[in-house]
């Protein structure tokens, strides 16, 4: 471990042994050396209000061994496309309800007094902790300031981790202990895995020993988080929301609109469980995660809360549903058969490639389909007659792969698949044969009007069958 200790050493000589440790990775960025950067970030935060003894202190004991694994971290994060059945099957196991009815139950009295303070149920505080640190287990073990100077100094997102920096110092001006400031190789940290800038807006002396401590003491954990729902909008007067079943046909607009509760029931929207949170007139906000051949949701306002949180639907639905389970709430209807929806690293970045020829997407080709992403395929999937869900099937992807002129026709095979379905959701009763007569046509017809499939191209119309199939 690589320590630089200030002593009798002046700043800019060690600011210039410090430095080598970056001189390559600069010139490789063609950015200002390490030694400048720091001259100018001093200078910056000593106008935030940063004393500029603590500055050189806590500077001078910068260290850079953790530098290429928080780096590496930052730019290689995973690749995988993360599908609803892999995520919650992940999130949410036997082990971890187990544990957080457990937790909730030694916990009861604290969990009580912050929930009738802050206004926040207690089943969710329980679900963020398991979710972000399992309990308390992983809280993260390197120094936050030197993994915000790693990111800071690089070039990917400076400005966001300049700003943590700024924030983390000034925990450490205000009273916070600097060797107890540790956390995640991205700058989280404590039970919550808070930020610096979350923990100086939000974070709370629960306990009354004079300093918030997300740490050690549970109870200004727990508060601090309460504290931050609950600013950010938390009504503990409703749920998040709970599963609903689709009608056979609904407009694909309807998904990420709100409307009041009793209007999604008019329209055929079926609750699953009523669990009696919210009033006909709640609003309601339809989500479907995994496209229309997984579970639908309709979703409240406390759900863009644990939105804001982490801006990800299936970690927001994990807290949701973690929180449910803890309660002995229902949850899913059933499982669901969404495995022809997974798609490869690569086979995600080729349809991005797609959406960005069409000027359907600005984004990065990442391979990364997250909530712009799935807006993009929803219009592209419109261009084909394919219910624009977001979500692109197998099928559907070797549709768009194909150069074959005669690719809108269906084999022998296919239609036997078209007939075997048709006979299973009841719309024919003839023969698999692998004949297009007089019957299929008619029960092909059937299931395009009660499904409102508008499409002349037999391959989009198996497309469409297969999205529906387990509906």
């Amino acid at each position: 471990m690589l320590r630089i200790k200030y002593n009798v050493l002046k700043y800019s000589a060690i600011m210039s042994f410090v430095a080598s440790i970056y001189c390559n990775n600069a010139a490789a960025k063609n950015i200002s050396s390490f030694e400048e950067w720091v001259e100018e970030f001093r200078r910056d935060a000593v106008v935030e209000g940063l004393s500029p003894q603590l500055l050189d202190s806590i500077l001078s004991l910068y260290h850079s061994n953790h530098t290429n694994k928080v780096i590496n971290n930052d730019r290689n994060q995973p690749e995988a496309q993360r599908d609803f059945n892999s995520y919650i099957n992940n999130s949410i196991n036997t082990l971890r309800i187990n544990k957080a009815r457990k937790a909730k139950e030694k916990h009861f009295k604290l969990l009580n007094g912050i929930e009738k303070k802050f206004g926040v149920h207690s089943e969710i505080l329980i679900a963020f902790w398991a979710l972000e640190t399992d309990f308390g287990r992983l809280k993260g073990n390197i120094p936050l300031i030197n993994s915000l100077i790693d990111l800071a100094y690089d070039t990917r997102r400076p400005d966001f981790f300049k700003a943590e920096l700024i924030h983390a110092l000034k925990m450490i001006q205000s009273g916070i202990d600097r060797k107890k400031m540790v956390g995640s190789w991205a700058g989280a940290f404590g039970n919550f895995q808070f930020m610096p800038s979350t923990f100086r807006k939000y974070a709370v002396d629960y306990d009354k020993d004079g300093v918030p401590d997300l740490w050690d003491s549970f109870a200004d954990a727990l508060a601090s988080a309460a504290n931050y729902l609950h600013s950010v909008g938390w009504n503990i007067k409703e749920g998040w929301g709970q599963e609903v079943i689709l009608p056979k046909f609904f407009d694909s607009e309807y998904v990420f609109t709100s409307k009041p509760l009793r209007e999604w029931e008019e329209l055929g929207f079926k609750l699953t469980n009523k669990l009696n949170f919210e009033s006909k007139e709640s609003p309601a906000k339809l989500i479907i995660p995994a496209g229309i051949q997984g579970p639908a949701f309709l979703v409240y306002k406390n759900f863009d809360v644990i939105m804001d949180w982490n801006y990800s639907i299936l970690y927001a639905l994990s807290v949701g549903l973690l929180s449910d389970l803890i309660e002995h709430r229902p949850v899913l209807n059933k499982k669901y058969n969404i495995d022809n929806i997974k798609l490869s690293h690569d086979d995600a970045k080729y349809i991005q490639e797609i959406l960005k020829n069409k000027r359907y997407y600005k984004g990065q080709v990442d391979g990364i389909l997250g909530i712009v992403s799935r807006k993009a395929i929803r219009q592209l999937q419109r261009d084909y007659n394919v219910f624009p869900d977001g979500f692109v099937t197998q099928e559907f992807l070797k549709y768009l792969k194909s150069s074959d002129e005669n690719k809108d026709n269906l084999t022998k095979d296919e239609i036997k698949y078209v007939q075997k379905i048709l006979k299973e959701k009841k719309y024919y009763k003839g023969k698999v044969d692998g004949k297009i007569g007089k019957n299929t046509r008619k029960a092909v017809d059937l299931f395009k009007a009660e499904y409102n499939i508008t499409t002349d191209s037999d391959k989009i119309f198996l497309i469409n069958l297969q999205m529906h199939r387990y509906r």
